[in-house]
């Protein structure tokens, strides 16, 4: 693992914010999108410490395909501790940013972790990752224009959908990612980067076990959190459902009694806040 701890000005030790990317190979600037906001964190005195993932940039391995989230929680875990240890670094001051992916990462660490002082959450759902999938290829599809004559096998097949995601047997179970599988062909060439995961095999498979990442809601945990936390999302995001994600942290953290929270939806922006 390679990664940067970038120090603001002034006298130490510092609170610091370890940066969490999303799902995609994204170095530790996240391909310079994340550049200008750790400049803006620098310079309102927060230290920031980001990595490359494995696999990207410099880092070596590779992330499992089935236990992703859990995975890249164990590296948080263990990056706060690098953190603790540092003379440089206000282990009471311990923050964490992240996007995307990073939505399901930062809960498991905050199940496993009591040093963590504040979260920043960008686009992230709040939902399971199973239905955000879906959602991202529905609406990757749908906005960028399906060729008239697959649009009557587009309604079928989100026809068939709603009655597949109750999956209660394994071949249902197959036959729901069948149909998503189905969902992403018909689409425009940009849905090309939402790939269906592989099916899980028959003897690990659970039906709906909370505990498999592709049903895990991270809101399970974000019932429990009162830390501060800042949530924002943009409207126009066509990765994740960006009103039923503020809805349900919204939701979540008022059931929490959280005191320290903000949840903001911003016009005009999509999944990167960008235009």
């Amino acid at each position: 693992m390679v990664g940067d701890l970038r120090l603001p000005a002034g006298t130490a030790p510092f609170p610091v914010i370890l940066l969490n990317q999303g799902s995609d190979m994204h170095d530790r600037t996240t391909n310079g999108l994340t550049l200008p906001i750790m400049e803006r964190m620098l310079r309102a005195g927060y230290a920031v410490f980001c990595w490359d993932k494995p696999g990207t940039g410099e880092s070596t391995g590779r992330l499992s395909d089935w236990n992703v989230y859990h995975q890249r929680a164990q590296i948080v875990l263990d990056a706060i501790e690098v953190m603790k240890a540092r003379s440089d670094i206000d282990p009471e001051r311990i923050g964490l940013w992240g996007i995307s992916q990073g939505g399901y990462v930062m809960p498991l660490v905050l199940s496993q972790s009591e040093d963590v002082a504040f979260m920043i959450c960008v686009s992230c759902a709040g939902t399971s990752g199973d239905d955000q999938l879906a959602y991202q290829i529905i609406s990757r599809a749908i906005c960028d224009g399906v060729p008239e004559e697959n649009d009557a096998e587009l309604k079928r097949l989100l026809s068939e959908l709603d009655e597949a995601r109750t999956f209660g047997t394994y071949e249902e179970y197959v036959h729901y990612r069948e149909v998503l599988s189905a969902l992403e062909e018909i689409g425009s060439d940009t849905t090309t980067g939402f790939r269906v995961p592989g099916v899980i095999p028959e003897g690990a498979w659970q039906a709906n076990d909370p505990e498999i990442e592709n049903w895990w809601n991270p809101v399970r945990v974000i019932e429990q959190v009162r830390i501060p936390v800042l949530v924002i999302n943009g409207d126009k995001d066509t990765n994740g459902d960006p009103i039923q994600g503020a809805y349900a942290w919204r939701k979540a953290l008022e059931q929490a009694g959280n005191l320290n929270f903000q949840v903001e939806l911003l016009p005009g922006v999509n999944h990167f806040m960008t235009v």
